[in-house]
């Protein structure tokens, strides 16, 4: 039986039979010139893609729209919340006015409900930690984007599609600072 001579045994002894051999071409040297045109386009479009993100102004317009809905629901849940105090003290010195027990079960009934409003309000926590998250993950996408770009070397700005007139004015709620906006005292000019 002959022994088997492994590779680094042969590179660390010397051969007198060991020939140099020209390289055989691999398969990624045999490529057509077709294969190289598919890669280029796609680093082309993924350029394209990647510049479409970058310039992307609705990512921090989003982040902008989480951040106002939970200050939305912070001030809407403190008002609620100020209604109910309000409802449980007034049920509070009518129960201890009245005498009979109708009336001290009426009053009761008003001090539950007034209790579950209290429970129910909790969704404004759960859901504005919710919404951090996806503004974190949001965060976390955009500083990716920017990332990619360096690694390219740097995104043209794509060129943008015209908004529809109508586009233009879909676009809901304003944010702080937004403008374009009518406000109260526009819309009490128009009808006096």
């Amino acid at each position: 039986m002959q022994r088997k001579v492994f590779r680094v045994e042969q590179m660390l002894t010397p051969s007198r039979s060991r020939q140099r051999t020209a390289p055989q071409p691999t398969t990624a040297s045999k490529a057509a010139p077709h294969d190289l045109d598919v890669v280029r386009d796609t680093i082309r479009r993924s350029e394209a893609e990647l510049a479409s993100l970058y310039h992307d102004t609705r990512l921090p317009r989003l982040r902008e729209e989480l951040g106002a809905a939970i200050a939305g629901m912070a001030d809407a849940t403190q008002k609620i919340l100020g209604c109910a105090e309000a409802i449980d003290e007034k049920a509070r010195a009518l129960s201890s006015q009245i005498k009979g027990d109708f009336g001290r079960g009426l009053t009761q009934d008003v001090l539950d409900l007034v209790t579950r409003i209290y429970e129910a309000s909790n969704f404004q926590d759960i859901a504005g930690q919710r919404i951090s998250k996806a503004m974190a993950a949001l965060t976390a996408i955009e500083q990716q984007i920017g990332q990619l770009c360096d690694i390219w070397g740097g995104v043209p700005s794509p060129q943008r599609a015209a908004i529809t007139t109508e586009a233009a004015l879909l676009n809901g709620p304003k944010l702080a600072g937004d403008g374009g906006h009518a406000d109260q005292s526009d819309i009490d000019r128009m009808f006096s």
